[in-house]
């Protein structure tokens, strides 16, 4: 399978691609605007962003293996 059949995988704070104000939340799996992201900063017990996004590279490679997605190199990222 080719490199652009694969699907897009997003970590959290990647910004979509064709789509510049827009960026993946993973806690609300969705693609929302970059104000949005400061509302986990701060909530009790729970990841902030930049853990989010770390958290999500340290699984990233295994993942996009057996997943069959791909994500492209140094991507636009919020918290990079």
């Amino acid at each position: 399978m080719s490199q652009n059949a694969l699907e897009r995988y997003y970590v959290h704070g990647d910004q979509v691609e064709g789509k510049p104000d827009e960026y993946y939340c993973r806690s609300c799996d969705a693609f929302t605007e970059e104000s949005h992201f400061s509302i986990h900063d701060d909530q009790p017990n729970r990841l902030n962003n930049r853990d989010k996004y770390e958290q999500g590279l340290k699984n990233l490679k295994e993942y996009l293996k057996r997943a069959g997605y791909r994500r492209p190199n140094n991507p636009p990222n919020l918290f990079d």
